[in-house]
C-alpha cells in the first residue's frame, strides 16, 4: 500500500483555478477535433439567439432580471442580467424549445458572466411542466471570457416531478438558472450558441493506453510507466538535458477524473505541467505542479476529455527523471473535492 505523507503537490495559482471551474468546461478549439476523432454526429444548432425575443425571464420574489441581445464569440448572444437582492432566490432565462434526446448526447454552450460565485443549473422540463431534470454546480466560479461548457447525458439527473420513468427523451422548454449562492449580489451572464450533438453508446470498453517519451535509457522504456508495476519504471537519458516529456495515448478520446503519478525516490520532477490534446499536436496545459516534493502526485482534472496526455518535465533535484506509474483515474475520482479526497483517503494508510 502505497504511503501518502502529503497532500498532492502544490499547483500554479492560475492551474488551480482550472481544477476547480473545468467541471464540464473544455476549450472550444479541442471540439473540432475530438467530432472528427471519436467518429461522434455532427453539432446540431439549437438557438444561435439570434431571436432574443424567444426567451423570458424569470425569478423568485426579490430577484430582479431581464434579458438583452448580446454579442458572442462568433455571433449573437443573450445577456441575462439579475439581482439577486440579498435573497436566496433565482434568475433565469427561459425558452420553449422542443428537442427530441437521442440515446447518448452532449449539449454545449458558450458561456462567460460578470457575476460572483453562485450555483449553475441548466434545466429541461418536459410538455408537462411538472418534470424537470438537471445539470447543476453549486459554487459555480463563472468564466470572464467565453468558455465552452459541455454537459454529457450522466451528468443530466431527474430533479423533481411525479413521473415514474425517469429517462428524458423529450423535452419541450429548456432553463439557464442563476441560483442564490456563496457570492449572491448581481451581474451578467452571457450564452450563446446551444447546440445538441449525439454521441455513440458507452461500452465501457476502453483501448489499452501507450507511451511515448523525448528520451529514455535502455531497460527503461515508456511503457513501462504504464504498466502497473511498481518495480519498473520510465527513465529518461540525463544527457538529454532538463526538459523531458512523457506522451500518452488513450487511444480513443475518452474522458478521465485525475492523474495519480509516482516517481522513483531522487528522480521526480520539482517542476511539471500537464497538457491534453485531441490530435497529438495542439496542446491545452490544464495543470501546472510547481514545487513536487517526490511523492505521489494526485491531479485532480474533473470531467478531462481528451486522446492524448502530455507530462512536460522541467526541473527536478537529479540530471533526469523517473516514473514508475502513471494510472489514469476515471470519473469518480475527480468528481468532486470530496470525491477526490474520499479516494486518495481509500489508498492511504489509516492516520495519515
Amino acid at each position: 500500500m502505497m504511503r501518502f505523507a502529503r497532500l498532492p503537490a502544490r499547483r500554479s495559482r492560475d492551474a488551480a483555478r482550472v481544477g476547480v471551474t473545468a467541471l464540464a468546461l473544455c476549450v472550444a478549439t479541442w471540439s473540432a477535433g475530438l467530432a472528427a476523432q471519436s467518429g461522434a454526429s455532427p453539432v446540431r444548432i439549437l438557438d444561435r439567439f439570434d431571436a432574443p425575443e424567444t426567451w423570458q425571464a424569470a425569478m423568485s420574489d426579490g430577484v430582479r432580471a431581464s434579458l438583452h441581445p448580446a454579442a458572442g464569440p462568433a455571433g449573437p448572444a443573450l445577456r441575462l442580467d439579475f439581482d439577486l437582492g440579498g435573497t436566496a432566490g433565482y434568475a433565469a432565462a427561459r425558452r420553449v424549445l422542443p428537442v427530441d434526446l437521442p440515446a447518448n448526447y452532449e449539449i454545449s454552450f458558450y458561456l462567460r458572466a460578470d457575476a460572483s460565485v453562485n450555483e449553475l443549473q441548466f434545466k429541461l422540463v418536459d410538455a408537462s411542466g411538472d418534470n424537470v431534470w438537471w445539470f447543476h454546480r453549486p459554487d459555480f466560479e463563472f468564466p470572464r471570457e467565453w468558455r465552452l461548457v459541455k454537459i454529457k447525458k450522466r451528468q443530466i439527473d431527474f430533479a423533481w416531478g411525479p413521473t415514474a420513468d425517469r429517462t428524458l427523451r423529450h423535452a419541450a422548454t429548456i432553463e439557464l438558472v442563476i441560483n442564490a449562492g456563496r457570492g449572491g449580489g448581481s451581474g451578467s451572464v452571457y450564452v450563446s450558441e446551444l447546440a445538441l450533438r449525439a454521441l455513440p453508446p458507452d461500452t465501457g470498453v476502453v483501448p489499452a493506453p501507450t507511451a511515448r517519451a523525448s528520451s529514455s535509457l535502455r531497460g527503461g522504456e515508456p511503457a513501462l510507466a504504464l504498466d502497473g508495476d511498481p518495480a519498473t519504471a520510465w527513465t529518461s537519458d540525463p544527457a538529454s538535458g532538463k526538459t523531458q516529456s512523457l506522451t500518452i495515448d488513450l487511444g480513443r478520446a475518452r474522458e478521465f477524473g485525475g492523474l495519480m503519478l509516482r516517481w522513483r525516490s531522487g528522480a521526480f520532477a520539482s517542476r511539471y505541467y500537464v497538457q491534453l490534446s485531441d490530435d497529438g499536436e495542439r496542446w491545452q496545459t490544464v495543470e501546472s505542479v510547481t514545487d513536487g516534493s517526490g511523492g505521489p502526485d494526485a491531479l485532480r482534472l474533473p470531467d478531462a476529455e481528451t486522446r492524448f496526455v502530455r507530462l512536460l518535465l522541467a526541473d527536478g533535484p537529479g540530471n533526469g527523471y523517473s516514473l514508475a506509474d502513471v494510472e489514469i483515474k476515471d470519473l469518480a475520482f475527480g468528481a468532486t473535492p470530496n470525491a477526490f479526497v474520499a479516494a486518495l483517503t481509500r489508498e492511504a494508510p489509516r492516520g495519515t
